[in-house]
């Protein structure tokens, strides 16, 4: 590591024997302060080794799953404005630097806003979604009416009873649907529950899997604008702005889950938007790259942005994790990510073996 400037400290090593090595550490810690300009490796505050920190916080890195650019992690350490109880205009001028990095649906959203706060230019935000929430619940209703049509319409091999058990399901479906009170949460989880547990009741499982994949299309917050409005309606002004970034915002994604033994340590983290990161779950990559096939080369984006950066600045503990997430990724993908790490200068560094005395 070339270092181009040392800070001059004043360090006193006659330290009596009677200062105990707890002591010690905080006279230390006083004197030696991280630099100012460095956030991402010494940041104050920060545990030693705090891989999530790092990671997440490098500037301009691509999604490894959809590409696109994150939003760093410490941009939701401080809120971006004191107030949010104000013209819901003041509040998207300081997230539109964001917005080229928002999901696809939270840049309609984000759209929508821009014009609906040009027309009431006095609302704020959570008097927007108010004002405009029944025009988007009732569009939201008609797509889901679409996709319960699609079931009902579609021919399926199945008996009398299974028929028996599907048409309950849609009768079910149709009473969360109309009948409950509008500001129930949880309709679509409860819906798609209703058709999925199908699958264990009735033997024609193939045929069964027809109406499962069909009513994944139910609109969600996270796939349509419709369902955003209606689904954060009662939410304040606040919630709605930090939504609007939070799909887009970098989060560590475990390549092997943690649900298999995954370690949570750095050579088993790639960093995914927040979205992707909810979609994988803990789904395979056998299928998961199935669904994203676009992963296997802004996997490889995410790595050379990796790479880029610590050729330039040190991490402590990312000395070996380029040759680490390409084994790891390598062998959870069954060889489909093959990651090119040509571009990193700094050879393999074997880890230390401690000795005991």
């Amino acid at each position: 590591m070339k270092i181009t400037s040392i800070p001059l400290i004043n360090i006193n090593f006659n330290t009596p024997s009677s200062v105990t090595p707890a002591k010690t550490t905080a006279v230390f810690s006083k004197k030696l302060q991280p630099l100012k300009y460095d956030t991402v490796s010494f940041g104050a505050g920060r545990k030693e080794r705090n891989y999530e920190t790092a990671l997440t916080n490098i500037p301009l890195l691509p999604c490894a799953c959809c590409g696109r650019i994150v939003i760093p992690e410490n941009v939701f350490d401080r809120p971006l404005l004191k107030n949010y109880d104000v013209p819901a205009y003041d509040v998207l001028r300081v997230l539109k630097k964001y917005e080229p990095r928002m999901q696809k649906t939270e840049r309609a959203v984000f759209r929508r806003l821009e014009k609906l706060s040009k027309k009431y230019p006095d609302l704020n935000l959570h008097d927007l979604f108010i004002r405009k929430r029944y025009y988007h619940l009732a569009n939201t209703e008609i797509k889901q009416l679409k996709v319960l049509s699609a079931i009902e319409n579609i021919d399926l091999n199945i008996s009398a009873d299974s028929q028996e058990k599907l048409n309950k399901a849609l009768k079910n479906a149709r009473q969360i649907m109309f009948l409950e009170e509008k500001n129930v949460k949880g309709k679509r989880r409860r819906m798609i529950k209703e058709f999925a547990e199908l699958m264990n009741s009735c033997p024609e499982k193939e045929e069964i899997s027809k109406i499962v994949s069909i009513i994944q299309h139910l609109p969600s917050s996270s796939n349509d604008m419709d369902s955003f409005f209606v689904k954060y309606a009662n939410a304040d002004a606040e919630t709605i702005a930090k939504k609007l970034l939070e799909s887009a915002k970098a989060s560590i994604e475990h390549v092997r889950a943690s649900s298999e033994s995954g370690a949570d340590h750095a050579s088993n983290f790639i960093v995914m938007c927040r979205k992707c990161n909810n979609d994988r779950g803990s789904i395979p990559y056998s299928e998961f790259i199935k669904e994203n096939p676009a992963m296997v080369k802004n996997s490889q984006k995410y790595i050379d942005r990796v790479i880029s950066y610590l050729n330039r600045k040190y991490i402590f503990g990312f000395e070996n994790y380029p040759y680490q997430i390409q084994k790891q990724l390598f062998e959870e993908t069954d060889g489909v990510i093959n990651l090119d790490i040509s571009k990193y200068r700094k050879p393999f560094v074997p880890p230390k073996i401690s000795s005991q005395w």
